[in-house]
């Protein structure tokens, strides 16, 4: 009875996969084995000796079937993370004004980030979103590193670190370098509105991805529902192509983007540019990217997110700073 129960899971299996990532060949399959294995155990009183033999290789297939799904939803974002990611390539080759700077620790760091953004973009064309996030996260914190790597008086402060007992430690965390990237010569304990809710909503940012990366209970409820059956859901890998994650989807894309883009705009800023750069590849690219940018958050700004931070320990700290109405 326990082979019979096995070789039925199997055949929900391919059953979901079939339901997921449209595959009704393989479905039709799935039902003519599960009636034909049904009859012989009946008449054999027999199982199946290994009941979930071919499921990772089904995978691929389901991932493949995701992927073509996905695409025509995420082809309108492919163009801008090309656009991005080449314009991260061709910034560190710039000639520029400050000849004599450090960019070394900075440049680790962009490379990092660089991966990070292809990493983000692989997983979610194939489905798996909350594993793209977590890349996401990771892209977050290299950003920001390469951000705070371009000012001088950062680098001696990592530098001191990496000569430290605990030199293989980080020096500091999001907060601190959000902080740092929003504050544009300003104290980090300015308390003007305008720096506190600046910094507060790039780290807002890093707080959704951290309650999805860290799998609180709300985002394991939202990941299973890609894996539900008739009754229940099945405890197997399975990408998400499912319509109400598709604001998830969007929320990790924009994100990633505009972390790849704070990271490059802090590089020109770095080389003494105030504007273009006159590298006509470099500038066409970030040019055509902010447009499709734009044109992308008017389209999908009304989407509701089904995972929020509300009810979390950052708002309950660190709510919104009121602004003095102008009269």
């Amino acid at each position: 009875m326990l082979h019979f129960m096995v070789g039925e899971f199997l055949y929900q299996v391919i059953c979901l996969c079939a339901k997921h990532v449209n595959m009704p060949e393989i479905k039709a399959k799935a039902e003519a084995i599960n009636d034909q294995s049904t009859k012989l155990m009946h008449v054999a009183k027999v199982g199946i000796a290994d009941s979930v033999r071919g499921v990772w290789a089904l995978l691929d297939k389901a991932e493949h079937s995701a992927s073509l799904k996905l695409a025509d939803v995420l082809q309108e974002f492919e163009e801008v993370f090309q656009l991005s990611y080449e314009a991260g390539v061709i910034i560190p080759t710039l000639r520029h004004k400050n000849q004599n700077s450090d960019f070394r620790h900075a440049a680790l760091y962009l490379r990092r980030t660089l991966n990070d953004f292809r990493s983000v973009w692989v997983l979610l064309a194939m489905g798996y979103t909350s594993q793209a996030l977590t890349c996401a996260g990771s892209l977050f914190e290299t950003s920001l590193a390469t951000i705070c790597l371009l000012k001088p008086e950062k680098i001696q402060e990592f530098e001191a670190k990496l000569n430290s007992a605990t030199g293989n430690d980080f020096p500091w965390k999001p907060m601190h370098m959000a902080k740092v990237a929003c504050a544009d010569g300003r104290a980090l304990d300015d308390p003007s509105p305008e720096y506190q809710n600046a910094w507060r909503a790039v780290y807002a940012r890093y707080a959704w991805l951290s309650k999805i990366r860290h799998s609180t209970f709300q985002s394991v409820i939202h990941d299973t529902k890609a894996a539900t059956l008739d009754s229940g859901y099945a405890i197997i890998a399975i990408p998400n192509s499912t319509e109400e994650d598709l604001p998830v989807k969007m929320a990790i894309a924009f994100g990633a983007i505009a972390d790849l883009h704070n990271a490059i705009n802090a590089w020109v800023k770095a080389f003494g540019f105030t504007g273009k750069t006159g590298d006509a590849a470099f500038d066409e690219r970030m040019e055509l990217a902010d447009k499709k940018i734009a044109a992308l958050i008017k389209r999908h700004s009304m989407l509701k997110n089904p995972i929020t931070i509300q009810r979390t320990e950052f708002m309950r700290r660190h709510p919104p700073v009121p602004t003095k109405e102008k009269k």
